[in-house]
């Protein structure tokens, strides 16, 4: 995916980083920087660990500048199938009460061509 944005998008003002998103308050200190505008997200959230999804959205709130902005990808299958144990049951992504936590304001956007289907989630006003 980073070399095909690479080659895709030829703007000065995108960089790559290709690290663990839990790094990413390092990566920035690395590049002489403590914050950024926007960090667009497709990973897995549904798929990790408590810990690991919490740990990258406290790194993401700590990153973004005062009107900066989260936009996260979390496709259907991952949000309505039940196949994975929060709060001690078997249940599906709790996607809109884990970006609550992190965000004030919050939108959420159905995009049906996108194959899976996916939410678009638009998170700003951090909660810092």
């Amino acid at each position: 995916l980073a070399e095909f944005a690479r080659s895709q998008i030829h703007d000065p003002r995108l960089e790559i980083v290709c690290r663990g998103a839990q790094e990413l308050l390092d990566e920035l200190a690395r590049r002489g920087t403590r914050e950024v505008d926007a960090v667009a997200s497709s990973l897995g959230l549904p798929l990790m660990p408590d810990r690991t999804r919490h740990d990258i959205l406290r790194a993401v709130v700590a990153a973004l500048k005062p009107g900066g902005v989260l936009t996260q990808l979390v496709y259907m299958h991952g949000i309505a199938v039940p196949f994975k144990k929060f709060e001690g049951g078997l249940q599906p992504f709790p996607a809109d009460e884990l970006f609550e936590d992190y965000f004030r304001d919050i939108d959420r956007e159905w995009v049906l061509r996108n194959a899976p289907p996916a939410f678009v989630y638009i998170c700003k006003d951090p909660i810092r």
